[in-house]
């Protein structure tokens, strides 16, 4: 305390208001956002920034090897800020699975104050999106009708044994499509380029085996056109049709073989159809997988590089990233997408100096004005008298604070730097250089020289006689002076 009486009146009370705001931490219920504080505390990140689905909450993480995810915030307000060290900023997703979520990014650039005047603006690249659109797939299961050509086929008939076989060889093909099991079976195993490639694989192999289904069916059509020719069956361009008829009336045919002639007449076209539209949207499936699999991976293959950013460079970048969840329904089987949830993230350039513009008051310490008049001496001549000397109170300024960020990787209470700006003094207007300590909360404090001008006498001294008051103000002209000031700076 005893420092404090010790100092003039009108800036010991700056002292005491500090040391108050410090103490009490005091921040204004209506503070605006604070962008110097967000980037000298934003996360710095290099050239890469990883997002992570658990459930229904979309994570962020700096380093993938470490545990330190953070769940993102849908609004910009909550946004997390990253300070951008590299000249791009690679998004990746990890434990990617094509066949569970489709991603999307996109980007708002607006100018940061904090590099207005240091940086060139530089447009970042416009978001591409990787999506995986719908697949519908069918299947058949069994009918009564095969079925009870099944249990017929017990009592077999010699006679005609060839065509029966050339019948349930139809049969078989038609059968090979997609299962439930074979797409469920995909989607678990479709994370990461080796899941992915795995998958295609297996896909190659489906089509493969459907497509050698579609070429024996339709050599199955011909070889029983041609081994029913002498009989009652009626070919007809759906496929092969019997006669109703002729289950009354072919005796050299057993019950077993029309059963089954019946059976596969009911299912040949549409079947066929069904696995040449199979077919096609097997190979649209590929060959989206097959777009992942030839993307860019990172980390044993387990992590993919959805999107790139451009360094915001004298811009503040709001990203948003959505990411929507990809289910598997049936009747019929198809992947179809969920609720999107979306989480947004804001990237500044990483600076270890970041500036500030802000508005402050100083005080000049021991700077002294001396104001002059006239007075009468001992000889009842009029000579020049020093009147009193002012010291200016309080004065507005325009500040620049240039802040070193000290800590790169983790944040500060208080960041250092140096402050240059302008004072306002009506009368002793100057020019300031000085040192400030930034606090996280809106407060700034600095110290240091304000070069100033005030006027003074040039060539009349006190004692020496004038005329009046005219004489001492003709011969005042501007004197240099250097002072120490404190100051303050207050973000509301």
């Amino acid at each position: 305390m005893a420092f404090l009486k010790s100092l003039p009146n009108s800036w010991a009370g700056l002292w005491v208001a500090i040391l108050v705001l410090l103490g009490s931490g005091f921040v204004p219920a209506a503070e605006a956002e604070d962008l110097t504080v967000d980037l000298l505390q934003a996360r710095f990140v290099e050239d890469r920034l990883y997002f992570q689905v658990d459930g229904e909450v979309l994570l962020f993480k700096v380093d993938h090897r470490n545990d330190n995810s953070k769940t993102l915030a849908s609004t910009a307000d909550g946004a997390p800020t990253f300070a951008v060290a590299d000249d791009q900023l690679e998004l990746v997703v990890m434990d990617f699975n094509p066949l569970l979520h489709k991603l999307a990014f996109g980007g708002k650039l607006e100018p940061d104050p904090n590099f207005n005047a240091l940086a060139a603006l530089v447009e970042a690249a416009s978001g591409t999106a990787a999506a995986l659109e719908s697949v519908a797939v069918t299947t058949r299961e069994g009918s009564p009708a095969a079925a009870a050509a099944d249990a017929a086929a017990a009592g077999e008939c010699a006679g005609d044994a060839v065509l029966r076989l050339e019948l349930v060889r139809l049969r078989t093909n038609l059968e090979v499509s997609l299962t439930a099991a074979d797409l469920k079976g995909w989607v678990r195993r479709a994370t990461g380029h080796k899941g992915i490639e795995g998958v295609v694989a297996e896909i190659t192999t489906k089509l493969t085996e459907l497509q050698g289904a579609i070429q024996a069916i339709e050599e199955g059509r011909k070889a029983v056109q041609d081994l029913s020719k002498n009989s009652l069956m009626v070919i007809e361009k759906a496929g092969v049709v019997t006669d109703v008829r002729c289950l009354r009336q072919c005796t050299d045919w057993c019950p077993a073989t029309l059963a089954l002639a019946v059976d596969i007449a009911s299912r040949v076209a549409d079947g066929l159809q069904q696995q040449r539209q199979l077919v096609r949207e097997l190979k649209d499936l590929q060959h989206r997988l097959q777009a992942f699999a030839g993307g860019i991976w990172i980390n044993q293959g387990q992590d993919y590089v959805f999107g790139r950013r451009d360094n915001p460079r004298g811009q503040i970048d709001t990203v948003t990233v959505t990411v929507v969840p990809l289910t598997l329904s049936e009747s019929p089987l198809r992947i179809a997408e969920g609720t999107p949830r979306t989480g947004i993230v804001r990237l500044r350039q990483y600076s270890r100096f970041v500036t500030e513009g802000a508005a402050g008051a100083i005080y000049p310490i021991d700077l002294e004005i001396p104001v002059y008049g006239t007075e009468e001496n001992d000889e009842g001549q009029t000579v020049v008298a020093l009147a009193r000397t002012d010291s200016p109170d309080f004065e507005g300024a325009a500040m620049v604070n240039v802040l070193w960020r000290w800590r790169k990787h983790s944040s500060s209470p208080v960041f250092p730097g140096i402050q240059v700006g302008l004072s306002q003094g009506e009368e002793t207007p100057g020019v300031l250089l000085g040192a400030v300590l930034r606090f996280t909360q809106p407060l700034a404090i600095s110290v240091g020289g304000v070069y100033t001008r005030y006027k003074d006498l040039d060539e009349l001294s006190v004692g020496d006689p004038v005329e009046g008051t005219a004489d001492i103000e003709a011969d005042l002209k501007s004197v240099d002076e250097v002072a120490w000031y404190v100051g303050l700076q207050y973000t509301f």
